[in-house]
């Protein structure tokens, strides 16, 4: 089949699957995408550092596993948050810069965690090349993601959803200080295919 789902769970090691499910479904993996996330904003980064920062350190061993058994290279794409960048304007910058470490304490707790996670990342690339080879570990930071393109499906979860939904339900909006501000969304299924196709791209055409 083209798609095949398997239940798992990213807070144990090899996300919770089978001996036999890791050799007979992922021998062809080439490229993991590690997407998944615990996302409140309200929790402090303890309550979130399993999921949010120790489900990527799962994935990496993953894919140093499929390495070794398969003598083939993974790559492993890791979504962040644009949040790690704080807000701040870099129009220049080809990689908007993270949040200083002294600044990480004022962060909520699902920013801290991504902003820890893409230090791992950058390890694990610098850990490769001290080695004599490439980096295999890239970093998305997606901004606000809104619902699909075409049937509108989305988290109705998600703190953005949340206050659209109030502010229909109530006819009203608060005041902002500065009524010019914008807020940059991007369509769930447009992001998906952004993410899918530049790791693919970046993993030397390989199949997710």
């Amino acid at each position: 089949p083209k798609l095949r789902c398997l239940a798992g769970d990213v807070t144990l090691p090899r996300f919770g699957l089978s001996d036999g499910v890791v050799a007979a479904s992922l021998a062809s993996v080439r490229l993991v995408i590690h997407n998944a996330a615990a996302v409140n904003h309200a929790t402090a980064y303890a309550g979130l550092k399993e999921a949010n920062v120790g489900s990527l350190v799962r994935a990496i061993r993953l894919a140093h596993g499929l390495e070794a058994a398969n003598r083939k290279p993974v790559h492993v794409a890791f979504v962040s948050t644009a949040g790690v960048c704080g807000r701040r304007a870099c129009h220049d910058a080809q990689a908007p810069p993270r949040i200083e470490m002294a600044a990480v304490d004022g962060a909520n707790g699902y920013v801290q965690g991504k902003w820890v996670a893409e230090r791992l990342i950058e390890n694990a690339n610098a850990a490769a090349r001290s080695a004599g080879a490439p980096a295999r570990y890239s970093i998305f930071r997606p901004g606000a993601i809104s619902g699909h393109s075409v049937t509108g499906d989305c988290n109705i979860g998600d703190s953005l959803n949340r206050y659209l939904v109030g502010f229909r339900l109530l006819g009203l909006a608060p005041p902002l200080p500065d009524m010019r501000v914008r807020v940059d969304m991007s369509p769930v299924d447009w992001v998906a295919g952004a993410i899918g196709g530049i790791a693919t791209q970046e993993a030397g055409g390989a199949a997710p």
